[in-house]
């Protein structure tokens, strides 16, 4: 009898979710888990001190605008999006959010197919940011390779 290995699922995104109230998350983690990896609830001090920005692809906040701007003046929080979810009481941040860099602003309750939409967004927005990084970083080095091939070859 031959034994077959698992299929390898496909890497799922990975979302950090950063609530002051970790309960007031728990509804916006449920959303989310069947489609992505969920790290749990954490606070602003846990997030800042314990998260490498290569191990989350978004990170989905509180409507504390203290939360944001903390996030995104930390140097290593700065190439990962952010989702602010906030209650219809704290709409009126909207603008404010989105000036101090976050990168979507939802607004509770929310049907989860557009939430998880919208999450889909961001994540495949920074994708396509980390490539072109990649690609940059790529070009630089083979540009660098031929000024030295160029300068080895008119040496003589």
């Amino acid at each position: 009898m031959s034994h077959s290995l698992p299929a390898l699922s496909p890497e799922r995104s990975r979302l950090l979710v950063v609530f002051k109230d970790a309960e007031a998350g728990l509804p916006v983690r449920h959303m989310l888990l069947p489609d992505f990896t969920v790290a749990g609830n954490s606070s602003l001090e846990e997030a800042l001190k314990l998260t490498n920005p290569s191990d989350h692809d978004l990170l989905i906040v509180d409507g504390t605008l203290e939360t944001l701007k903390a996030l995104r003046t930390n140097a290593q929080m700065t190439s990962v999006p952010v989702m602010m979810v906030v209650s219809a009481a704290q709409a009126a941040n909207h603008a404010a959010a989105l000036d101090m860099g976050a990168d979507d602003f939802v607004v509770l309750p929310i049907p989860a197919d557009v939430f998880k939409s919208r999450v889909r967004r961001l994540i495949n927005a920074k994708k396509r940011t980390d490539e072109q990084q990649q690609m940059i970083t790529h070009l630089k080095t083979a540009y660098e390779k031929k000024d030295r091939f160029l300068q080895i070859v008119t040496h003589d």
